[in-house]
């Protein structure tokens, strides 16, 4: 509002009153001119009657009545004109007078009038009493500027010579527009805005001033001073990186953190010119390409959502590093992109932690199947000498009967561990040719059901022999696409184990079928897990040392096998425990094997 009055009295105001005055001059004009026709046409009359008191022709005089008569006429209607334009101009007057006093006393802005040669105020409206607080007009105009002005200005100039400098500069150029620093009378200075303004009305030149109080604009400048040093301190004392370009790949921003991670100071990066090798100074040119074509990217495409990149760049010293960007744009206050952003994170230690990962799985991957290859020898190289043995011991058995009770007892170690033996050799290269990729399944039709009583079968000797009963418990009848003889190594595999590690109780085979697989559960009422060991237990060449150890034996291979097995068949498998209480080992699998169901 008050930026609006300030327009209004200081342009529109002075021209609409300047404008008047020309008006009303000129109606002066016109009114002087219609005097002297008036006076003409009287002159002209006086003639004519002179002329008749001459005695001249009556003809003639009758005209010469009749052009008097015209005449006084038309002198009347001048008159008429005068009187009327004359009402005209002090009506325009007056309406000029009246918005030039509302614009003076209403006005929000200070404004007074200053005339030569002292220069001191000769009024001032309501808002000039107020802002400089004076008790009324009569003490305003006993003042001037430089009594309402500190003694020096921002600047360091003393105010009355500066005051002097402007007042000379709106009296030779017709106005003046600055910066001041005034002072309340009595009470402390206060920023301000002024405008002088040269005025010429009947003979008098004067100025006009118009003072806005500035205070909180100057406070709110102040305060955005202090927020932009507080955001440029943070911005400076982060990690990554800030950068902000124009439309025309300028860089319009950065903070110090770009000087940190490429060892460039920011004149040299900013003074340099892309070329086809590098798009920055910093840019390792390998990458040069990838990161001219995000550009591009992030130039082309309007309303850039954020996008990433990682790339390399080569340090002022030569050292190589890496950086993930983030890229995004860059708006005016409508809407309108003017540019994008760009944030750097320094990922040098990351990729370095990944290689040297890399590096050391490519090495466990060459030790792996180093290892597989050694138990492939090794277990054949076994294998051979086990085929004698196994000839020899039927030898043997031939003439067990003619045999010492020791030499029988010597035989059936033979045997038993000869047994152990090959079970050992038969499970590493189970575990060589699973490794090896090597592994071909047979995928059929089976049911389920019929499967685990098999296996129930089967196993029935060694729980009957140990009084542990065996439960099967299937829900519904379940046919499946697998491999018959891995699944049934599965289950032989645990049901073998649970038996083996249940003195007393039960062991329960479980089967429910969920949409597309099957879940398969063994539960067993022995010994249990201990938690710290069951993280390990699928792992190759692990054996848990319980008391029974000794008595059950094992190669610690059957549950890596029985694992391997179950995801070749695309399954998983886990278990829960408690000492003392029992297991559960369950797995799922899928109700069509994942080869049928790409088909």
């Amino acid at each position: 509002m008050m930026e609006k009055i300030r327009k209004k009295l200081s342009a529109t105001g002075r021209e609409e009153i300047v404008g008047k005055r020309e008006h009303v001059a000129k109606r002066r004009e016109e009114i002087v001119g219609k005097r002297e026709h008036v006076a003409t046409g009287r002159e002209e009359i006086v003639g004519k009657r002179e002329r008749i008191k001459k005695g001249e022709n009556r003809e003639g005089i009758a005209l010469e009545r009749e052009e008097i008569v015209g005449k006084r006429e038309t002198v009347a209607t001048g008159r008429e004109e005068i009187v009327g334009k004359r009402e005209h101009v002090a009506k325009r007057r007056e309406e000029t007078d009246e918005r030039y006093k509302v614009l003076f006393t209403f006005s929000k802005d200070a404004i007074m009038t200053l005339e030569p040669p002292n220069w001191k105020f000769t009024s001032g409206n309501d808002s000039a009493i107020k802002i400089f607080n004076v008790k009324d007009e009569k003490e305003f105009i006993s003042l001037g500027p430089v009594d309402l002005s500190p003694e020096k200005q921002p600047d360091g100039q003393l105010s009355s010579i500066k005051a002097k400098k402007m007042i000379e500069k709106a009296m030779k150029e017709g106005s003046s527009f600055f910066e001041w620093t005034h002072m309340r009378y009595g009470d402390g200075d206060f920023p301000a805005t002024v405008l002088l303004s040269r005025v010429e009305e009947e003979g008098r030149i004067y100025l006009q001033a118009t003072v806005r109080d500035i205070t909180a604009q100057k406070r709110a400048e102040k305060d955005l001073e202090k927020s932009e040093e507080k955001l440029k301190m943070i911005a400076d004392n982060i990690s990554d990186v800030l950068l902000s370009y124009d439309m025309a790949h300028h860089l319009v921003y950065a903070n110090s953190a770009i000087e940190r991670l490429t060892g460039y100071t920011l004149s040299e990066i900013m003074d340099f010119k892309p070329n086809d090798n590098r798009l920055m100074i910093y840019i390792n040119p390998d990458d040069n390409k990838k990161i001219t074509a995000k550009w591009n990217e992030c130039i082309s495409k309007r309303d850039l959502k954020t996008s990433t990149s990682e790339f390399r760049i080569l340090t002022k010293n030569k050292e190589t590093k890496w950086i993930s960007a983030s890229y995004g744009s860059v708006y005016d206050e409508s809407k309108k992109q003017t540019g994008v952003y760009v944030v750097y994170h320094d990922i040098t230690q990351r990729k370095e932690a990944e290689e040297k990962i890399k590096k050391q799985v490519e090495q466990l991957k060459e030790l792996d199947i180093a290892k597989t290859d050694f138990m492939n020898i090794v277990s054949h190289e076994l294998k051979t000498p086990l085929t004698a043995i196994y000839a020899n011991l039927e030898l043997l058995e031939e003439i067990k009967t003619k045999l010492s009770e020791k030499n029988i007892n010597n035989l059936n170690a033979l045997r038993r561990n000869s047994n152990q033996l090959r079970f050992l050799v038969d499970n590493i290269l189970e575990i060589a040719r699973i490794q090896s990729n090597k592994f071909e399944l047979n995928i059929s039709k089976i049911d389920l059901e019929n499967c685990i009583s098999s296996i129930v079968n089967d196993l029935k000797i060694l729980s009957d022999k140990k009084n542990i009963k065996l439960i099967v418990e299937i829900d519904k009848p379940i046919n499946m696409s697998t491999d018959s003889i891995r699944l049934t190594e599965i289950l032989n595999n645990l049901i073998d184990n649970a038996i083996k590690f249940t003195e007393e109780g039960y062991v329960k085979i479980k089967a429910i079928k969920q949409d597309d697989s099957v879940l398969v559960e063994v539960t067993d009422t022995g010994i249990g897990i201990p938690e710290d060991k069951i993280s390990k237990l699928f792992e190759k060449f692990y054996q848990i040392y319980t008391p029974l150890k000794s008595e059950v034996g094992g190669t610690g291979l059957g549950l890596a096998i029985t694992k391997q097995l179950v995801e070749l068949l695309g399954g998983k498998i886990n278990l829960k425990s408690e000492l003392g209480k029992g297991s559960t080992f369950y797995f799922t699998l899928p109700i069509r094997y994942k080869e049928e169901v790409k088909k």
